[in-house]
């Protein structure tokens, strides 16, 4: 499992210098002209690293490439109160799957993130529990994948916990945190030393 974060950095860096259609205010000629393909090269920078990896895994691995959201300008009701982001969240993200249990070809709709963890977990052999949300997409699968039946399970056995416990010094972890929620990852604000508040 690998997490990219160079395109939405990049998006919400530089979506203005993309396509400043959007945008009451005209980015300086210089600047427009250094940045006007950061986006596109980061894509492919991107693409040509997920294609190394699929390269060294081998025609026998199952690839699942999944975008959490997807991006266009930080304006009107998107722009989230933020003044440094050109580039917000936009509902629909991507997903590309590939590998001998995938069907070949074609688009299938109304699969959500949600529904990629019990993809992987199936692909793997593993049980689905009854409190992990989503579903198994069935229609992606092929072969020997598509005719195993899912394995189910009450609950992992795994217990997780809070690793907010404040071991970062300096307010670093606060900073993080609160540049997070700007970017719509986290809801709330969180303090330091393990006390939660949620908004």
């Amino acid at each position: 499992l690998t997490y990219f974060r160079l395109v939405d950095h990049a998006s919400h860096a530089a979506w203005i210098h993309y396509d400043p259609s959007d945008f009451e205010r005209t980015p300086d000629p210089f600047t427009q002209e250094l940045l006007a393909d950061l986006i596109p090269a980061t894509y492919r920078y991107m693409d040509e690293i997920v294609g190394e990896l699929v390269a060294r895994a081998g025609p026998e691995t199952n690839v699942v490439v999944l975008s959490d959201h997807g991006f266009d300008s930080a304006t009107g009701a998107w722009s989230g109160g933020q003044s440094e982001l050109t580039g917000n969240h936009r509902p629909d993200g991507l997903l590309l799957a590939a590998g001998p249990d995938i069907v070949a070809g074609g688009e299938v709709t109304g699969v959500s993130n949600l529904d990629v963890p019990p993809l992987l977990f199936h692909l793997a052999g593993l049980p689905l529990a009854a409190t992990l949300p989503g579903r198994l997409p069935q229609e992606v699968l092929r072969g020997a994948a598509a005719r195993r039946t899912p394995q189910r399970a009450d609950a992992y056995a795994v217990e997780w916990e809070n690793a907010g416990a404040g071991t970062v010094a300096g307010g670093v972890e606060a900073e993080a945190l609160e540049a997070l929620a700007a970017l719509g990852y986290v809801e709330g604000s969180t303090a330091v030393a393990g006390e939660q508040e949620s908004r």
